[in-house]
C-alpha cells in the first residue's frame, strides 16, 4: 500500500485537520483509555488535530477504517486543539466524553486537554497487518488519510516525513502512544503535517 495522497497546506484562514496517530495494534500491558484494563480493540483510537488558529467545524466530518465508520455530531473544534476518537468497546470513561450524538462537554485533562469520542464500534477493530484510516468533510470529500502495512507492532502510527506510516517514536514516559499528548515543543508525535507542501 502506498503513501497518502499529497494534500495541500492550510491557508492562513482556514484550517485543515490532519490525522496525528492511529493505534491499531494496542501494545501488551498499556491501557491507552486509561480506564483501568487494557482492551485489544476498545483501546485503539485515531488523533486529529487542528493546525490553525481558527475553529473547524467537524459536525457531520466521518472517519472510515476498518470497515467501519464514525461520523462526528455538532462539534466544532478549536485552534491548535486535537481530538482523540477510542473505539470504545468495553470502556469506562473518566472526565468528558462525547460520541456520535453529542460532543464532549469540554477538553479531557486526563488526555493532554485533548476533545475525547467513543466510537462505540463493538468488536469491529483496525487490521493489525494493514490497512488505512481516512477523514471525510461532511460532504464526503477526502481530506487526509493514514496507510499501514503491518510491518509495525506493539506501538501506535503516525505519519512520515512524506505521509508514510511510521512507528510512534519513543520519549520520556510514553509506552508506544500518547493519545492527545502534546511533544514538548508543542507538536503531537512529530506528526503535524501542514509545513508540507501537498497538493490534492
Amino acid at each position: 500500500m502506498g503513501p497518502p495522497p499529497a494534500l495541500g497546506p492550510p491557508s492562513p484562514h482556514e484550517s485543515t485537520p490532519r490525522i496525528t496517530e492511529v493505534l491499531a495494534d494496542v501494545p501488551p500491558g498499556v491501557d491507552p483509555s486509561r480506564d483501568g484494563r487494557r482492551d485489544a480493540i476498545g483501546d485503539e483510537f485515531v488523533e486529529l488535530v487542528n493546525p490553525g488558529p481558527f475553529p473547524i467545524d467537524l459536525t457531520g466530518w466521518e472517519l472510515r477504517g476498518g470497515g467501519a465508520s464514525f461520523r462526528f455530531p455538532a462539534f466544532s473544534l478549536p485552534g491548535g486543539s486535537y481530538v482523540v476518537c477510542f473505539n470504545g468497546w468495553h470502556q469506562s470513561w473518566v472526565g468528558p466524553v462525547g460520541d456520535d450524538e453529542i460532543g464532549p462537554a469540554g477538553p479531557n485533562p486526563r488526555f493532554g486537554d485533548a476533545w475525547v469520542f467513543t466510537m462505540r464500534r463493538g468488536r469491529r477493530g483496525f487490521a493489525n497487518d494493514g490497512g488505512e484510516v481516512t477523514l471525510h468533510d461532511a460532504g464526503g470529500g477526502l481530506v487526509d488519510r493514514l496507510a499501514w502495512d503491518g510491518t509495525v507492532h506493539d506501538r501506535s502510527l503516525v505519519p512520515g516525513p512524506t505521509g508514510e506510516a511510521i512507528a510512534h517514536p519513543p520519549g520520556p514516559g510514553r509506552v508506544g502512544c500518547s493519545p492527545g499528548e502534546r511533544t514538548p515543543d508543542g507538536m503531537a508525535d512529530q506528526a503535524q503535517r501542514d509545513d508540507r507542501d501537498r497538493t490534492p
